[in-house]
């Protein structure tokens, strides 16, 4: 294992989720920013940048030594290739130093026809070991950005094994519940995709249960402040700021802190005591120090970004009164949170008036408000030590062209490829608890699929004839997260079974790749994205043999990217968080939000999944999916105690193509935003 040491300091990494963020960064001493278009990326809500914009903004940060990143990062839909492939071609012409990505689709489209833009690996691709790293670093990328769930001893070690690869560290900033790039909750709820940048936030809600309510998956925001000095003996390349949804003064003040930090390591006390002050939420090392769960998760209090003023006490016409001790200035930035945790409304302090209990303001719209509802302060203007910030750029503009002049060949290279083969009908059952083994192993069906964990490979492993006299009818499903430390003994169970003839595998990650050779047949689970055909191509060119659709598509994109090496489950729970973060609620207990949603939490594997309380159903769809040309159907059991009456219902209403009552179709006909 090489020793990796590096005296350089880490580049500085920024948000820019506007052009008032864009020069605040800067003025902090930002190495380089960050930033995302109004398309294929992960904040559609920030105020984001256009094209034309960036043709300004990029010689201008060059011609400062400053970089500029590009996020595309969100999975593709197939008709949104077309305007991909003009924005890759524009991006390429402006010379930007980096795109950020999600979507392996987009991964081979951009090396295939614009192999001069560097492609950096988004943490929605949930690369958590060093294998994922590798794996990376095989397929062009020339930066990882890792998962925020690790170690400090997790990344010493990715880095030893990876000393050449680029890696960039969150270091401040929101944290998700769930692990990145593996929440369908936003999307479960309403069809608006986190992994589409359409994020509701539906962690931040506050949930009920016997317990009574809570915020049981809102976390509080990352800051990893003890690790910075680590990181740069490790010579990681690259330190992230998360906050292209916050304002200028907070991406300033956050920025100049660790910009001071990093220029002065011995200053570490002023600047946590900056830091507090961020106008963030209250601050947690999350897993750095290892799995302590503590100080992650306050469910008591609804964790809002800005500094707690206090509660409303009454509303009028652009006024709203509140119980605060807290001095407040006019032009001072507030943000209203409703008792369900969310953040709402944000207004500016226009006139301050004092009460005998309470302060008056008259601020600059009608507030959307209720008594009891939370305010609190997210910028402040007196003392602000930004600049005005010039409303044009200087200078002159990169001129580009719009139109990649290549398109319609692309694309038709993958419609001409579309089927290659006849759609014949297949079957398959999942599971992820051997105990349904003695009421599946009779029922006819084209494969078992089980959802493993590593006790489970090892009982595998010690009655290698358990499942059937034909281990060829098996696929051995591995989960969406290896940590680093339970990577030998993986190891050690696959190699054990692929002895034994299981030859089958589904790979959570594409880091898993690295664990089988190509005598094994492998294929690509719903956690390895795949909405478009672009992605097909790329896995198929990766020796999988099938993918599977996600469970968040629709029915028109299925339709433009049928195909008969495609998976797709017709029953089945989804999985609408996924983490390593254990719920301050109990397990299988009924959980509810405020629109009166159902729940139930429950751990596999050293992982938390939240489920819905209505599975996904599309059994009454099989004829329809047929004649698209999709015909490898799922039947789902995982997450379902094993019951006779459980099989025997799904089979039922497999047979008679039929919809099992109290179940949801997701996005399936309503569509996938």
């Amino acid at each position: 294992m090489k020793k990796v040491t590096n005296n350089a300091l880490p580049e500085l990494l920024a948000p820019a989720g506007s052009m008032e963020t864009f020069h605040a960064a800067i003025q902090a001493g930002a190495n380089a920013v960050y930033l995302g278009l109004d398309q294929f990326n992960a904040r559609i809500r920030a105020k984001n940048f256009t094209v034309a914009t960036l043709s300004y903004l990029i010689p201008f940060a060059h011609k400062q030594g400053i970089k500029v990143y590009i996020t595309l990062n969100t999975v593709i839909k197939q008709q949104e290739l077309s305007p991909l492939l003009d924005l890759l071609y524009q991006l390429e012409q402006l010379g930007v130093d980096g795109l950020i990505i999600q979507d392996t689709g987009l991964l081979h489209l951009a090396q295939q026809h614009f192999p001069g833009v560097p492609l950096h690996a988004s943490t929605q691709m949930n690369i958590h070991n060093s294998l994922g790293v590798k794996t990376a670093k095989k397929l062009g990328l020339s930066r990882v950005i890792l998962s925020r769930e690790l170690s400090l001893q997790e990344i010493s070690t990715i880095r030893s094994q990876n000393p050449s690869m680029e890696l960039e560290l969150f270091i401040h900033g929101a944290l998700c519940y769930s692990i990145s790039g593996l929440c369908l909750a936003s999307s479960y709820l309403g069809g608006f995709s986190g992994n589409r940048g359409r994020c509701t936030q539906v962690c931040r809600r506050r949930f009920y249960s016997s317990q009574g309510s809570g915020f049981y998956f809102s976390p509080r925001d990352f800051w990893a402040i003890e690790a910075i000095q680590k990181y740069k003996e490790l010579g990681i390349a690259s330190l992230k700021i998360e906050g292209r949804m916050r304002g200028a003064q907070y991406v300033y003040s956050v920025v100049k802190a660790y910009r001071h930090l990093l220029d002065h390591p011995e200053s570490i006390t002023n600047v946590k005591e900056e830091l507090l002050n961020d106008f963030g939420r209250p601050k947690s090392s999350f897993f750095l120090q290892g799995m302590r769960v503590d100080r992650i998760i306050d469910a008591v209090n609804p964790a809002g970004t800005g500094n707690l003023l206090g509660t409303v006490k009454s509303c009028g016409p652009k006024q709203l009164t509140i119980e605060t001790e807290t001095e407040i200035f006019t032009n001072d930035k507030i943000r209203i949170h409703s008792q369900d945790g969310l953040e709402g409304q944000s207004l500016t302090v226009l006139e301050i008036a004092q009460t005998k209990k309470a302060i008056q303001l008259q601020v600059n719209k009608q507030p959307e408000a209720r008594k009891g509802d939370r305010v609190y302060l997210t910028a402040r203007k007196k003392g602000s030590p930004l600049q005005k910030y010039p409303k044009k750029l200087p200078g002159k503009p990169i001129y580009f062209k719009k139109n990649y002049p290549h398109t319609k060949r692309v694309l038709n290279k993958f419609l001409q490829r579309k089927n290659s083969k006849k759609a014949y009908e297949k079957v398959y059952l999942r599971i992820n608890n051997l105990n349904w083994i003695p009421l599946v192993k009779n029922i006819p069906c084209d494969g078992l699929i089980i959802q493993c964990h590593h006790p489970m490979l090892q009982q595998i492993t010690n009655q290698p004839r358990i499942f059937s006299k034909n281990s060829q009818n098996i696929m051995l499903a591995l989960p969406p997260y290896i940590a680093e430390h339970d990577l030998p003994q993986w190891k050690k169970a696959i190699a054990s079974l692929i002895h034994n003839r299981y030859n089958s595998w589904m790979c959570g990650q594409l880091g898993q790749l690295a664990l089988f050779s190509r005598k094994q047949q492998l294929y690509a689970d719903a956690s390895i994205w795949c909405t478009n055909r672009s992605t097909q191509e790329f896995l198929f060119s990766k020796e999988f043999s099938h993918f599977y659709y996600s469970p968040e598509d629709d029915i028109l994109n299925l339709k433009a990217t049928s195909h008969t090496s495609g998976f797709i489950t017709l029953f089945g729970f989804v999985p609408l968080f996924i983490s390593k973060i254990k719920p301050v609620v109990k397990l299988n207990d009924c959980i509810q939000d405020n629109r009166h949603c159902s729940f139930f939490a429950q751990k596999f594997d050293n992982l938390y999944y939240l489920l819905g309380e209505k599975p996904l159903c599309l059994t009454h769809r099989r004829d329809k999916l047929k004649a698209l040309g999709i015909s490898h159907f799922v039947l789902d059991l995982s997450f379902c105690p094993p019951r006779k009456k459980t099989l025997k219902t799904v089979l039922s209403h497999y047979n008679n193509k039929s919809k099992i009552p109290e179940t949801t179709l997701v996005n399936h006909k309503g569509g996938l935003q």
